[in-house]
């Protein structure tokens, strides 16, 4: 239990008196609770929904994109690649040459 100080008495030492206290106010928290768990169960069921959409998508959806995107743009990406293989071939060549030069003199 608490105690307050009060003023000096005869001897000079402190005298200490206890300190009120008022009762708890009891609380029932059932409805808060229920109200609590009943939110929790639907946040768990929306990851639940998300876990398996995301499933999908990496088991059927992007397997498909993938699919449809290598048909669509792999000639396209071919035929850019073909003009420019010679020219890549040449610059290769000319950077190795200046490096020759820069390492052996």
């Amino acid at each position: 239990m608490k105690a307050a100080l009060k003023s000096k008495n005869k001897t000079g030492h402190q005298k200490l008196s206890p300190v009120k206290t008022k009762s708890l106010l009891v609380i029932d928290n059932t409805p808060i609770r229920k109200k609590s768990i009943k939110q929790a169960q639907g946040w768990l069921k929306k990851i639940e929904d998300t876990e398996k959409s995301a499933k999908k998508f990496q088991e059927i959806d992007l397997k498909l994109y993938t699919d449809w995107y290598n048909l669509t743009f792999n000639p396209l990406i071919e035929s850019i690649d073909c003009p420019v293989s010679p020219f890549r071939t040449a610059m290769t060549q000319a950077n190795l040459t200046k490096a020759d030069r820069f390492w052996w003199g």
